[in-house]
């Protein structure tokens, strides 16, 4: 059975020269404050600070003490979906949004349960974004959905005549750059532009396979692009927002151990820097002095030094905390 373990430090040291390793303070979160267990899948936070964790059976909400478990239970329509959660955002409105492989759910807080959004049509979901006034789009794996969240109307790109075939694909993960959707889907890099609703595929430089594409951050000032891709050993470039120069990084191609390493999350942090989770390198930070990846792995020498190498998601709380998810 997996432990699950989340992760959460501040950075002591987070971009430094030379040869220098990356420094954290790291606090843990285990089945020993009520964890559930499985390994972790997503994290969030809702509008009264509290971190929510999805693991593969069940959903936590941790106070900054203990964890409050909450399980599906038989019978019940507002208790959490009997599935993993994959997604967890809380919108402009302080309302928070539960991704399930079973469907959407959002979270009662008035009443400490859950409601299911359309059971029929929202079926497993990979990422939510939400790009304004009550309009949360969904990444699921028959494709892009809007959800309405004022009316709760739901709109299915994928079975819309009028819309693009682009959309109608799994999608893997999912951005947001401004007014457009960057979807990484079995099509490839799609574009989506909210406003007019117009989809295009992103003709990426030969070499690239864009069919096995599966992790996406996107500076959201600057408008850079970091894609990952490969079937293990992943690797990852950069590119600008018009895609037009392409650069190759290989430093997490292979993980310390030499074995071939495979690429869980990416994420820009507030200030800008890019983090990526690995399966089996723990986590790395994008060094721009050097144009190269620090990362911090486990020392079984060093109590405080991160817990797994198997890191599976990174998020980042208002306050600037990094929180990993992790499996070990």
């Amino acid at each position: 059975m997996l432990r699950p373990v989340i992760l959460f430090f501040s950075i002591i040291l987070a971009v430094v020269a030379g040869a220098q390793p990356l420094s954290f303070v790291f606090e843990r979160v285990t089945t020993e404050q009520g964890l559930s267990t499985g390994g972790v899948a997503s994290i969030g936070q809702d509008k009264y600070g509290y971190i929510w964790i999805g693991t593969n059976n069940g959903l936590n909400r941790f106070d900054g003490y203990q964890v409050k478990v909450y399980e599906h239970i038989h019978a019940d329509s507002t208790s959490v979906l009997p599935s993993q959660a994959r997604s967890i955002l809380s919108d402009s409105e302080g309302r928070l949004w539960v991704g399930f492989l079973h469907g959407l759910m959002e979270y009662d807080f008035s009443k400490d349960r859950f409601v299911q959004y359309h059971k029929n049509k929202i079926g497993g979901v990979y990422e939510m974004v939400e790009t304004g006034s009550h309009q949360l789009f969904i990444a699921t794996g028959k494709g892009l959905i809007k959800l309405n969240t004022a009316t709760g109307e739901a709109l299915e790109y994928g079975k819309e005549p009028s819309k693009s075939s682009l959309l109608g694909s799994r999608i893997r993960d999912m951005v947001r750059f401004r007014d457009t959707l960057m979807i990484l889907s079995e099509k490839g890099l799609v574009l989506f532009n909210t406003y007019t609703e117009k989809a295009s595929l992103v003709q990426l430089p030969a070499g690239v396979d864009t069919e096995r594409l599966s992790r996406i951050a996107a500076d959201p000032v600057t408008g850079e692009v970091w894609l990952a891709y490969g079937t293990i050993p992943d690797k990852i470039f950069s590119t600008d927002i018009l895609f037009r120069h392409v650069k190759a990084y290989n430093d997490l191609t292979f993980a310390v151990s030499g074995l071939p390493n495979a690429v869980t999350d990416m994420m820009i942090d507030g200030h800008g820097r890019l983090w990526v989770a690995s399966a089996i390198n723990g986590i790395a930070l994008f060094d721009e002095n050097t144009g190269k990846f620090r990362s911090a792995v486990n020392n079984p020498f060093l109590p405080n030094s991160i817990v797994s190498n198997n890191i599976y998601r990174i998020f980042e709380d208002r306050q600037g905390y990094m929180w990993l998810g992790s499996s070990a």
